[in-house]
């Protein structure tokens, strides 16, 4: 097994919603590069998705490998594309500092376009650049999207951040500027008044989106549980198969497959170090919230 790398990268964020879909960050990482750096114009995700051979069942379906309806998906898409698929492990350490792992899956032949792709567990992002090295220039994707949440991004830039200071200087502002157009004082009390509620509000709102997000983390953490002790019986099957067959070529195959194992098995307790530690900020960020909430209450 290759040492393990810990390299700085950038990507191309998506909120994996398009269309009328959800889940489909990888797809829609593909359709990034396809658009923007391939300059194919009039490519879809819905035509990406067809050409994978996905058919509107999944339209809300994340895509997973061991999922047999994703069979050969992606070598499809690539055959059809000329591109290669390659997918890098994100790891998160306790400091919340992210870095890009070593390629652990690839589709499509070396000879074509390389389509680099970061791994957050169950996200998927275009990969800009890897260390030093970058892939296609930030303001290419940059000039063409205007939805905020579609910018290059940096690694630490990926960590889960859903303050909303914005929200709070947007009110902030709109209090002062109708305390000093208006002549009465009761007009800007009931204008500080607004704009606490409207953070209150906010706060809420927001909560109860880190509290779904909380979910998510917490089934995905109880999928890969579920995988890990589905590759750990096949791992303990071919290391049967291996012992008691005596054929040299099925011996080699065998040894390939139990590394193969191996090798997805520590890839998906790395993912379960990074959910956990994901977890534990948005409980943190709840936390905050609900204080944050409770003073602004006491002070109206």
């Amino acid at each position: 097994m290759p040492e393990l790398k810990k390299l700085r990268f950038k990507t191309i964020s998506n909120s994996g919603r398009i269309d009328g879909m959800s889940n489909q960050c990888m797809f829609i990482s593909i359709y990034h590069y396809l658009k923007y750096v391939a300059n194919i114009e009039h490519v879809t995700v819905r035509e990406i998705r067809e050409v994978g051979g996905l058919d509107s069942d999944t339209e809300n379906i994340m895509y997973d490998y061991d999922d047999p309806r994703y069979a050969n998906c992606l070598d499809k898409i690539c055959s059809n594309y000329s591109i290669q698929i390659k997918i890098y492990c994100v790891n998160k350490e306790p400091n919340n500092h992210r870095w890009l792992g070593n390629c652990y899956c690839k589709f499509g032949s070396k000879n074509d376009q390389k389509v680099r792709i970061a791994s957050f567990g169950y996200h998927f992002e275009l990969i800009n650049s890897i260390g030093t090295t970058e892939f296609f220039k930030n303001d290419i994707i940059n000039n063409t999207i205007n939805d905020k949440s579609q910018k290059i991004i940096t690694n630490s830039s990926h960590d889960c951040d859903k303050s909303i200071p914005d929200i709070k200087q947007s009110t902030s502002d709109s209090s002062k500027q109708s305390s000093s157009n208006s002549p009465e004082q009761s007009t800007s009390d009931s204008s500080k008044q607004s704009s606490s509620d409207m953070i209150i509000e906010a706060l809420v709102i927001n909560s109860v989106e880190l509290t779904k997000d909380v979910d998510v983390v917490r089934e995905n953490i109880s999928k890969l549980i579920l995988e890990i002790n589905e590759l750990e019986k096949r791992f303990v099957e071919k290391k049967v198969m291996y012992k008691n067959t005596s054929d040299s070529d099925l011996k080699k195959k065998i040894k390939t497959e139990i590394e193969v194992i191996k090798n997805l098995g520590e890839v998906k307790k790395q993912l379960i170090l990074n959910y956990k530690f994901e977890l534990d900020k948005l409980k943190n960020m709840i936390n905050k919230n609900m204080n944050e909430t409770h003073m602004l209450e006491i002070s109206n």
